[in-house]
C-alpha cells in the first residue's frame, strides 16, 4: 500500500503542510463494515517521504460483498493526529479489480492525494499459511499487527492450526503488553487520575506472567484478549499523545483505564492464578463470550480514543454470569433494611497526593497472593484515613468492585452504631451480584428472623452461606472497606463487630478482601493486632511523602483561596508562607484542613498573618477533636488508668527527648512484662494510641505540637483530669529521676579495665554502654535537672536531690563522661543550686561546691572516666566539700599535704591549641560556648564547659584575625581580619553564611553584632566605622568619618539604635546607626590611643581601655567621666575592657599578664590580679551570666576564670619530675608508652610534686576507690 499526493504541492501554505512538513509521519486507518459489526486496524507510521509505502497485509473476510471500506489518512505529531483526507469503498468494488486499484484522497471537498492497494485473493489453504505467517512476525514485532483478531471479522477465524500457534503467543503478547504499561505507569503524578488503575493491572499481568512463564497451558480465546489490549495500547502507549489527550479525553482514558484492570483481573482469574485459584476456563460456558464483550469493549475505547470522541460508559464487567435465572427486586431483600451511608460529601485525597499508601492499599486490596484477607490501616486522629478510605473506595466503585462502603461517625447518631452493618453489607454484594442475590433470599425465605438475630448468626446466615453459594461464579477482587471502626460508640456492639472481624472474617470466601480503618484504641488492638488473617498497616504522619503531601494539600486550598476571595496580589501567599503551615502541620492532615477554614472564613490575608506568627490560631477546631479522641481512650473515673495515663502524658509532654516504651516504663516505674497486661507501659500506651504515636522500641511522640499545648493550657483543658500542671508534673518527674540515679548508678558502672586510655580509646565503649546503662538511666542521668527547673517544692523531692547529691555524685559524673554529656552537668549543678536556695543551705554549699569540681576537672572527666577517682578527686584542694565527702573513700591515690591547694583556684581551664597568637575572644550569649580569633588567620568555637575545640578552625581569611564576635541568637560568628574583609560563619558547622564584606581601605580592627542580629558594625584602620547587613553583606549606613585615626574598637547599644567607637586618636564617640551623625563626643580624656570599649547593658555608661594603663567609664549622653582613671596595672597598657551583664563591674586585661575586675561605680579591685598567662593579655569577656570570664593571649592560649573566687594556690612547692615522666601543656601526665598517668589542674601545673609513692594505676585503678555503704 502506498499514498501519493498529487495536489499537495499547492497546499504547503496551509495550517497542516507547517505542521508536518519538518517531520513527516503518516498512518492509515481503514475499517470495514457490515452486518455483523465493525472491524478497524491501523498501519504503523510511515515516515521520511510524501509517499510513504506500506507492506503491510491484512487478511479481511469476503464474506459480506457490500461491506464498506473506509480508508483515513492521519499524519502523527508532536500534538496528536492530523486529518490529511479518506477514502470509501466496498469489498465487490475491491473483487472485481484485477490490478492495483488508486483511491483519491478526499478533504474538504477536494482531492488531495491517492491510496495505491494492491490485493490478492487466497483459497482456504493459502489463507492458513498466511494466518500462521502473520503470527510468526507478530512474535517478532507486534507493533507490525494492529487488528484484534477477532474470529467474526479475521480471515484466520476458522483455521484450527493458528488456534494452536496464537495459543503459543500468550507469553510472548503478554510481555509487549508490560512493556507497553511500563512507561504508563512511570509517568505518576502526570496520570495522576489513571494512574491507580494502570498500576493495578500492571501488578496483576506481572503476577500473571512470572506464574505462566513455563507454561504452555494457554488457549486461544484468552491469547485473543491480550492481543486485543496490545493493539488498543499501541495507541494510548505513546506518552506525549497520552499527554496531550488525557485532559481534553478524560472520561475515554479513565475508562480504557478501568477496562484493562477489569481485563486483567479476568486473564488472571481464567488462568487459574486469581482468588479462586482454578482454571476459569474450566468452569463455565459463558467465558467465551464474555472475552469477545470484552474484546469488543476494547475496540470501541481505541476507537474513540484515535478520534478524539467522547462516549458514554461502556464498562464490562469481567464478573461471569451462567443461564442463571433473573430475579425480580425482592421484597425478602427489602427486609434488610439496610444502614444508609452516604458518602458523598466526604472528601478524598487530592489529586497526586498520599500516592504510596494508595498505591500499596490498592495492589494489596487487588492481590491474591497474600492468603491474609483483611487490611488494618490504623493512624492517629486526624492523619487522613477516612480520606484514604474514601478515595480507595472510589478506586473499586469505578472498577464495580466496591462490595460495600460501611463508615462510623461519633458526630451523626446515624452512623455511630453497628446496628445494620451486616444488613448493609449483605444488601450492597446482594444488588450487585445475582448468585448472591438468590442465596440471600433463599436464607431470607427459609428463616424471616435472621434480620432480627444476633450479630454472629447474621453474619453466618446472611453473609458468610450466601457468599459460600456463589463463590463459584465471583470473579474477585470484591473490596468492603470498613471506615472509622473506632467511632462506633455502642459498645456492646462494637465489641460483636470486633470480635466477628477477628474471627468470622476470615471464613470469607478468597475474593473479598476487606480494608478497616481506625485509631489505636486499645480494643481494636487487642482484637486485631496479632490475627493471622488480619494485616497491620499505620499510618505515619512523620515521614517526608506525607509532609509533602501537607504541602501539597496546603498549595491546593490556597489556590482555591486565591480564586473565592479574588485575591488579585501576585504570589500570594508566597511559597515561602506555605511552607510555614506546612511545617506547623507536622504532617497531620486535620491541622492544615482546620488552618483552611480559618482563613476562608474571612480576610484570608490578615488572617494569613496572624497564623504565620505561631500557627495557634486554629485551637479551637482542634481542642475538640482531642477532647473527644481523649474522652474515650479510657476510663477517667478509673484512679489507676488517671493517674498512669496522666503520667505518661506529662512525661511526653515535659521530656527533654522523645523516649522509647520501656525507658518511659523505666523512669516512670511502670511493670515491665513481656506483653500487656504484664506490661504496664504498654497498656497504658495502647489507651492512649488515639493520640500518641508509638510501636514497640520506638519514641514515643505526640499527635500534633497543638497537642502539647493544649493539655497544658489551663485555659483549654485546665477542668480535664488530663490537664497537665507543669509544676506539679515536672516534680513528680523529678523525684522519678532521682529513684533511678539511686537504685541504678553504681561505682565502675561499665568495667573499664584501666586508667591509661582515653574513653574514645577503650574497645566497644558504646556496646558496653548499651550493656550497662539503660537508655532510663541515660535520660534521669542527661535531663534531670530539665524537669527540676520546672518543679514545685516538695520535702520529697528536696529529699531525692539531698540523697543524689550526698550518695551518688561521684557515680552521676561517671556515668556523663562515658555518655560524652559532661559539659551539661555544670548548668544542672546551677540548677540544683537555684532549687535548695533557702531551703538548705548546706546542700547549696555543696552543689556550689560541684559547680566548682565540675569546672576544675571538666577535661580529664570528659576525656578519661578512670581519673575522676585518680585524678579529680586527689587533687580536688582540701577544703573541696566534694573531697571532703568522698575522698575518705580513695585508697592508693596521688595525695597532697598542706598547705598546697587549699582552696578552688580563679583559673578554671586552658584551653590550648590555638595556632597563633590569640587576637579577640567571646561567649556566647548562653554562656556555653567561646569563639576566638588567632593569628594563624582562623576562627575557633570552644566547649566552654569542656573546653574541646567544638567547631573549626574555621578558614577563610588571609591574614590574621583582629575581632571576633557572637550574634545575639549564637547561631553565627563575625570575623573581621588584617585582609580587610569580614565573614560570616554558622557556629554550629563552621560554613560562611555571608561574606567577604569589602569595603575598607585598610585592616578590620573591631566587629560586632547589633541585639537583634541583622547588622553588622565594624571598625577600621581607615579610620572608618561602617554598618552592613548581616544576610546580604551591603552597606546599610556609613562610613561615618568623623576619627582621625585607626578606629580599634566598636559596640552596639543594648538597643542596637547607637554605636560607640574608640580609636587611636585618644577619643571615643556615640553614633546614631540610622543617619550617622555623632550624638555624644568626643570624649577626652586618655593620654594614649583606646585600645577598647564597651556599652553597659542598660546602654546609659560606656567604658573605655587604653594605652595610658588606664581604665574609664562615661556618661553615655553627656560625655562625663563618672568612674576613674582605674588604676592598678602598673605601667602596663589596658588591651581590652568589658562590662558585667548587670553593669556592676568591669574586667580588664593588659600588657602585665593579668586580668582585673573593678568595681564600675568606685573603681575598687573586686577581683584579682589573676596570673597565669605568661604573655601579654589581648582580649577578655564576660559570660552572660558574668560567673566566669574569658582571657585570650600572645602565649597562644584562651584561659577561663571563676572572678568571684579570689583565692589562689597557697605556700610554694617545688618540681621533682620522675624521668620516665614528662608533662604537657594539656595537663596530661603520660609515660614513655603514652599511657595516661595523672591530670594536673592548671593552677598546680607550675608548683606540682611528684614524689616516689604507691599510687594505682592502669589495669589496678579500681582499687583506687572502696564505694561507700552509706
Amino acid at each position: 500500500m502506498e499514498v501519493l499526493y498529487g495536489r499537495a504541492g499547492k497546499r504547503r501554505r496551509s495550517r497542516w503542510w507547517y505542521r508536518i512538513k519538518r517531520r513527516l509521519r503518516f498512518h492509515i486507518t481503514f475499517g470495514v463494515r457490515d452486518l455483523n459489526g465493525s472491524y478497524v486496524c491501523k498501519t504503523p507510521d510511515g515516515e521520511g517521504t510524501l509517499c510513504p509505502r506500506w507492506n503491510f497485509t491484512r487478511n479481511i473476510s469476503a464474506e459480506s460483498p457490500s461491506a464498506n471500506l473506509a480508508l483515513i489518512v492521519h499524519h502523527h505529531g508532536l500534538f496528536g493526529d492530523t486529518l490529511i483526507g479518506r477514502c470509501d469503498t466496498t469489498i465487490r468494488e475491491l473483487l472485481e479489480q484485477t490490478a492495483a486499484l488508486s483511491l483519491g484522497i478526499v478533504r474538504d471537498g477536494s482531492v488531495s492525494g491517492h491510496i495505491v492497494l494492491r490485493l490478492s485473493r487466497f483459497s482456504k489453504q493459502e489463507l492458513h499459511g498466511s494466518a500462521s505467517h502473520a503470527t510468526h512476525q507478530l512474535r517478532a514485532d507486534v507493533e507490525k499487527i494492529a487488528s484484534t483478531v477477532d474470529s467474526r471479522f479475521t480471515g484466520v477465524a476458522n483455521a484450527t492450526a493458528t488456534a494452536e500457534v496464537m495459543a503459543d503467543d500468550f507469553q510472548p503478547l503478554l510481555s509487549k503488553l508490560l512493556s507497553q504499561l511500563e512507561p504508563i505507569v512511570d509517568l505518576g503524578d502526570e496520570i495522576a487520575k489513571i494512574h491507580p488503575y494502570i498500576n493495578i493491572a500492571w501488578k496483576v499481568l506481572t503476577s500473571v506472567y512470572k506464574v505462566m512463564e513455563k507454561q504452555r497451558n494457554t488457549d486461544q480465546e484468552i491469547t485473543k484478549l491480550v492481543l486485543a489490549m496490545v493493539d488498543l495500547y499501541s495507541s494510548v502507549g505513546d506518552i506525549d499523545f497520552l499527554r496531550e489527550k488525557i485532559s481534553s479525553l478524560e472520561r475515554v482514558v479513565l475508562e480504557i483505564a478501568a477496562q484493562t484492570v477489569e481485563c486483567s483481573l479476568f486473564i488472571r482469574e481464567y488462568t487459574g492464578h486469581g482468588f479462586s485459584g482454578r482454571l476459569l476456563r474450566n468452569t463455565f460456558s459463558g467465558t467465551e463470550k464474555k472475552i469477545g464483550d470484552l474484546s469488543d469493549v476494547l475496540v470501541k475505547l481505541k476507537d474513540s480514543f484515535d478520534r478524539g470522541a467522547v462516549i458514554q460508559s461502556i464498562f464490562i464487567s469481567a464478573k461471569i454470569s451462567d443461564q442463571v435465572q433473573g430475579l425480580m427486586e425482592s421484597d425478602l431483600l427489602k427486609k434488610l433494611t439496610p444502614a444508609q451511608y452516604d458518602a458523598a460529601l466526604r472528601d478524598e485525597c487530592l489529586e497526586g497526593t498520599r500516592r504510596e499508601i494508595l498505591t500499596e492499599i490498592v495492589e494489596w486490596l487487588s492481590s491474591g497472593a497474600d492468603t491474609r484477607n483483611i487490611m488494618w490501616l490504623y493512624g492517629v486522629a486526624g492523619s487522613g484515613k477516612s480520606t484514604i478510605a474514601n478515595t480507595v473506595s472510589h478506586y473499586f466503585r469505578n472498577l464495580h468492585r466496591l462490595g460495600a462502603f460501611v463508615f462510623f461517625d461519633r458526630d451523626n447518631p446515624s452512623n455511630s452504631h453497628v446496628r445494620g452493618v451486616v444488613h448493609h453489607i449483605a444488601h450492597r454484594i446482594a444488588e450487585s451480584d445475582i448468585h448472591v442475590r438468590k442465596a440471600l433470599c433463599d436464607a431470607l425465605s427459609a428463616d424471616a428472623t435472621l434480620v432480627d438475630a444476633d450479630y454472629r448468626t447474621q453474619f453466618q446466615k446472611l453473609l458468610l452461606d450466601p457468599l459460600a453459594a456463589a463463590n463459584p461464579y465471583i470473579c474477585g477482587p470484591i473490596v468492603i472497606i470498613v471506615d472509622a471502626l473506632d467511632e462506633c460508640l455502642d459498645s456492646a456492639s462494637r465489641k460483636a463487630l470486633l470480635s466477628l472481624t477477628a474471627g468470622d472474617m476470615a471464613k470469607l470466601p478468597a475474593a473479598f478482601r476487606i480494608l478497616i480503618t481506625s485509631r489505636p484504641d486499645s480494643d481494636i488492638v487487642h482484637a486485631l493486632q496479632l490475627k493471622s488473617h488480619v494485616t497491620p498497616r499505620q499510618l505515619d504522619i512523620t515521614t517526608d511523602d506525607t509532609k509533602q503531601d501537607v504541602l501539597s494539600y496546603l498549595r491546593h486550598c490556597m489556590q482555591d483561596l486565591r480564586e473565592e476571595w479574588t485575591i488579585t496580589e501576585a504570589g500570594w501567599p508566597g511559597e515561602q508562607n506555605i511552607q510555614l503551615l506546612a511545617t506547623y502541620a507536622e504532617g497531620l492532615f486535620i491541622w492544615a484542613a482546620a488552618a483552611y477554614r480559618f482563613l476562608r472564613a474571612f480576610d484570608p490575608r490578615n488572617r494569613l498573618k496572624q497564623l504565620l506568627k505561631t500557627g495557634e490560631a486554629i485551637h479551637n477546631d482542634l481542642d475538640q477533636l482531642y477532647r473527644v479522641t481523649l474522652k474515650h481512650a479510657g476510663d477517667w473515673t478509673d484512679a489507676n488508668f488517671s493517674s498512669a495515663a496522666l503520667s505518661v502524658l506529662a512525661l511526653v509532654v515535659l521530656s527533654r527527648e522523645a523516649l522509647t516504651d520501656e525507658t518511659m516504663g523505666l523512669i516512670l516505674g511502670f511493670e515491665q512484662g513481656a506483653t500487656a497486661p504484664d506490661n504496664q507501659m504498654a497498656e497504658v500506651l495502647q489507651s492512649l494510641a488515639c493520640v500518641l504515636q508509638w510501636g514497640s522500641g520506638t519514641p514515643v511522640c505526640t499527635l500534633h505540637a497543638s497537642f502539647s499545648d493544649y493539655l497544658m493550657d489551663p485555659k483549654r483543658s485546665g477542668t480535664e483530669q488530663w490537664f497537665i500542671d507543669i509544676n506539679l508534673q515536672s516534680q513528680f518527674l523529678s523525684i522519678r529521676c532521682f529513684r533511678v540515679l539511686s537504685s541504678k548508678l553504681q561505682f565502675n558502672i561499665c568495667n573499664i579495665e584501666t586508667s591509661h586510655l582515653l574513653n574514645s580509646d577503650v574497645s566497644d565503649l558504646a556496646g558496653r554502654v548499651r550493656q550497662h546503662i539503660p537508655d532510663g538511666l541515660k535520660y534521669v542521668a542527661c535531663y534531670w535537672a530539665h524537669h527540676l527547673r520546672a518543679a514545685a517544692s516538695s520535702p520529697a523531692l528536696l529529699d531525692g536531690l539531698t540523697k543524689f547529691a550526698l550518695h551518688h555524685f561521684l557515680y552521676w559524673l561517671e556515668v556523663l563522661s562515658l555518655l560524652g554529656h559532661v559539659n551539661g552537668a555544670h548548668e544542672a549543678l546551677e540548677t540544683a543550686q537555684r532549687y535548695v536556695q533557702g531551703k538548705d543551705d548546706r546542700l547549696a554549699a555543696f552543689l556550689d561546691d560541684g559547680t566548682k569540681f565540675i569546672a576544675g576537672f571538666a577535661v580529664p572527666i570528659a576525656q578519661s572516666m578512670p581519673h575522676l577517682y585518680l585524678s579529680a578527686l586527689p587533687m580536688a584542694p582540701q577544703r573541696s566539700l566534694i573531697r571532703q565527702r568522698y575522698g575518705g573513700n580513695s585508697r592508693h591515690t596521688m595525695h597532697y599535704e598542706a598547705p598546697f591547694a587549699g582552696s578552688w583556684s580563679s583559673l578554671l581551664k586552658v584551653l590550648p591549641g590555638q595556632g597563633g597568637i590569640v587576637t579577640s575572644v567571646a561567649f556566647s550569649h548562653d554562656s556555653a560556648r567561646i569563639v576566638s580569633g588567632s593569628g594563624d588567620c582562623t576562627v575557633r568555637i570552644w566547649d566552654a564547659q569542656t573546653g574541646a575545640v567544638d567547631v573549626g578552625p574555621l578558614e577563610g581569611h588571609t591574614q590574621p584575625i583582629n575581632s571576633v564576635a557572637f550574634s545575639h541568637d549564637s547561631s553565627r560568628v563575625v570575623s573581621g581580619s588584617e585582609d580587610c574583609t569580614i565573614r560570616i560563619w554558622n557556629s554550629q558547622n563552621g560554613a560562611i553564611t555571608a561574606g567577604p564584606f569589602e569595603g575598607h581601605r585598610d585592616r578590620i580592627s573591631a566587629v560586632a553584632f547589633s541585639h537583634d542580629s541583622t547588622r553588622v558594625v565594624s571598625g577600621s584602620g581607615d579610620c572608618t566605622v561602617r554598618i552592613w547587613d548581616a544576610q546580604t553583606g551591603a552597606t546599610v549606613a556609613g562610613p561615618f568619618e568623623e576619627h582621625s585615626d585607626w578606629i580599634s574598637s566598636v559596640a552596639f547599644s543594648h538597643d542596637s539604635t547607637h554605636i560607640v567607637s574608640g580609636s587611636g586618636d585618644c577619643t571615643v564617640r556615640i553614633w546614631d546607626t540610622h543617619t550617622g551623625a555623632v550624638v555624644s563626643g568626643p570624649f577626652e580624656g586618655h593620654r594614649v590611643a583606646i585600645s577598647s570599649v564597651a556599652f553597659s547593658h542598660d546602654s546609659t555608661r560606656v567604658v573605655s581601655g587604653s594605652g595610658d594603663c588606664t581604665v574609664r567609664v562615661w556618661d553615655a549622653q553627656t560625655g562625663a567621666a563618672v568612674a576613674g582613671p582605674f588604676e592598678g596595672h602598673s605601667d602596663f597598657a589596658i588591651s581590652s575592657v568589658a562590662f558585667s551583664h548587670d553593669s556592676t563591674q568591669v574586667v580588664s586585661g593588659a600588657d602585665d599578664c593579668t586580668l582585673r575586675i573593678w568595681d564600675s561605680q568606685t573603681g575598687v579591685t573586686v577581683a584579682g590580679p589573676f596570673e597565669g598567662h605568661n604573655n601579654y593579655i589581648t582580649s577578655v569577656a564576660f559570660s552572660h551570666d558574668s560567673t566566669r570570664v574569658v582571657s585570650g593571649s600572645s602565649d597562644c592560649t584562651v584561659r577561663m576564670w571563676k572572678p568571684e573566687i579570689l583565692t589562689g594556690p597557697e605556700g610554694n612547692a617545688f618540681l621533682l619530675p620522675n624521668i620516665t615522666w614528662g608533662r604537657f601543656l594539656d595537663g596530661w601526665i603520660r609515660n614513655s608508652a603514652s599511657d595516661m598517668i595523672l591530670w594536673v589542674p592548671p593552677w598546680l601545673r607550675d608548683q606540682t610534686c611528684l614524689p616516689w609513692n604507691s599510687c594505682v594505676i592502669g589495669s589496678r585503678w579500681m582499687k583506687c576507690f572502696t564505694p561507700p555503704n552509706w
